[in-house]
């Protein structure tokens, strides 16, 4: 049995940060990627089966329900789409990540795409029609950007140039957000689907972003920096 101490729970609170409650039933050793879908329930990555596996369960904690019961390792990155039906998932297949969805109230998942090789970002549009992820294929041109694929219907790729970390829709979906880094330092920029030059949102002058979200109302972004520090060392008289 698991140690309670190195157990990982997941919380609830308001906007504000205020009324801070555990859940009693999202425990795992590993807890990742929890958001609240549409409908009201909570999707979240656990490994309280055993294995890493995506769980759904009510915003009380109760009612927990595991939609994925696979042997492969799952990647800590997810999303649940706007109408309830879908969640979308990374998905290791002969160590390479591939994208899945699975219906939210349970049921055999599907493959989306047989991409090989991308990075684990991806989001959902706000009309629950197409997948936005980050993709890295020496095999296609361009060989790096972003790939939209419908979330239904036929599986057809659209590779677009954009050298994006993250990425993320506009609550309108007539663009994408995205993270870039140049010489180290990463920023956020806004590019329409249709074609256009990409706007700059923010100007850090330093550090990478590893993560980042838009608010329900579209107006704020949440954003995850990360600092690399480093030393220099002088080891004399070294035997």
């Amino acid at each position: 049995m698991l140690n309670e101490v190195n157990r990982k729970r997941l919380w609830i609170m308001s906007s504000d940060g205020s009324k801070s409650t555990p859940l009693p039933d999202a425990e795992g050793t590993f807890v990742f990627a929890p958001q609240v879908s549409a409908n009201g329930q909570i999707v979240y990555g656990s490994d309280r089966s055993g294995t890493l596996q995506i769980w759904r369960m009510d915003l009380d904690g109760g009612n927990a329900k595991q939609l994925t019961n696979n042997n492969d390792i799952f990647i800590s990155e997810m999303d649940a789409s706007s109408d309830g039906k879908w969640v979308v998932y990374a998905r290791l297949i002969g160590g390479y990540p591939e994208i899945w969805k699975v219906p939210m109230q349970g049921g055999e998942p599907v493959r989306l795409t047989h991409q090989a090789v991308f990075n684990w970002r991806l989001s959902i549009s706000p009309d629950a029609k197409t997948v936005a992820y980050i993709y890295s294929d020496s095999r296609v041109n361009p060989p790096r950007g972003i790939a939209l694929v419908p979330l239904e219907g036929e599986p057809k790729v659209t590779l677009l140039d954009i050298p994006a970390d993250c990425v993320r829709w506009t609550r309108d979906g007539q663009a994408l957000l995205y993270s870039s880094t140049q010489g180290g330092v990463s920023n956020i920029w806004e590019r329409p689907i249709a074609g256009g030059a990409a706007k700059q949102l923010t100007y850090f002058t330093s550090d990478t972003i590893a993560l980042f979200d838009l608010s329900k109302d579209g107006k704020q972004l949440a954003i995850q920096r990360d600092t690399t520090n480093s030393n220099v060392v002088l080891i004399r008289d070294v035997k």
